[in-house]
């Protein structure tokens, strides 16, 4: 579903919405490293994401976001590559692949909330 933030491309900066679904975390560098799950990326009322991941800002965590809460952030779309690097055959053969995202979320704000069912967020 990625798709669509390629057709975007990185020509700036966009407003997008998205519904706060939970916290979670990572393996950074020096330990854990705190990240939020938000479901239903939109631009322009067009769904351009099902689901993306964030590392806990200080714009998300002056948020103060609670499961459900819609928030609308300023993001730029850019590439990476995802799959697996090293050169072990047996370790995991996820061929290298293109995927998008979306960096540097700014003025991030809660604008509504919407109800959760229980199926999603897990």
């Amino acid at each position: 579903m990625r798709e669509e933030l390629r057709t975007i491309g990185s020509k700036g900066r966009h407003v997008f919405t998205a519904t706060f679904v939970r916290f979670g975390f990572r393996n950074g560098y020096i330990g854990s490293v705190k990240t939020i799950l938000l479901q239903d990326v939109t631009l322009d009322s067009k769904i351009v994401s099902d689901h993306l991941w964030f590392d806990l800002t200080k714009g998300f965590s002056g948020a103060d976001l609670s499961p459900g809460d819609v928030v609308e952030f300023c993001a730029r779309v850019s590439a990476y590559e995802k799959g697996y690097k090293g050169h072990k055959d047996d370790v995991l053969n996820r061929p290298i692949e293109r995927d998008y995202r979306l960096s540097r979320p700014t003025k991030i704000k809660k604008i509504g909330k919407k109800l959760i069912l229980k199926d999603e967020g897990k």
